[in-house]
């Protein structure tokens, strides 16, 4: 338990000044970035599908199987909105390497880079063989749209958490 509660106070404690710590700031940063893009895709169902739910829904069949992926709220949408912002702060996390020493814009706009690529790397490599519903329900325009918005909010909120100066 004290692991734990050093493990934790460690991950959401603040830097030197007021600055969040780089595990923090990247864990919000993808949280946070992970809001808008489900947001954005929810929409994008809404209109397309006649559902916003089919979004999230379709997130859950990866563990619920095929039959979750309908357009009713319910467990499945909840469940689904959960694994998505797990999934967005891993990236956040993810994302430390690529942004620690650059300037303000340069990590805004890696970050959105980041987010544009994680598309076809997720799309190509690991949902062929986890999730091909998903390949199949899915157009690339709102993704790829959705995964730059991830980014570029990854990007904005990671350099306003950490309050950088470059």
């Amino acid at each position: 338990m004290l692991k734990l509660a050093s493990y934790r106070s460690r991950l959401f404690d603040t830097a030197a000044g007021g600055r969040k710590s780089r595990r923090s700031a990247a864990l919000w940063a993808g949280l946070t970035a992970g809001l808008p893009m489900a947001m954005a895709l929810m929409v994008w169902t809404r209109f397309t599908a006649g559902s916003a739910w089919v979004f999230p829904n379709l997130v859950s069949a990866l563990w619920l199987g095929d039959g979750a992926a309908g357009r009713r709220l319910g467990g499945p949408t909840l469940l689904g909105l959960a694994t998505h912002l797990i999934a967005s702060g891993a990236v956040g996390l993810g994302s430390i390497p690529f942004l620690r020493d650059l300037p303000v814009r340069r990590k805004i706009a890696t970050a959105t880079v980041l987010g544009l690529a994680a598309y076809p790397l997720v799309f190509g490599f690991v949902l062929p063989w986890a999730h091909p519903l998903m390949l199949q329900e899915t157009s690339v325009p709102p993704m790829a749209f959705a995964h730059a918005l991830f980014g570029l909010v990854l990007g904005g909120v990671y350099v306003r958490l950490r309050r950088s100066v470059r």
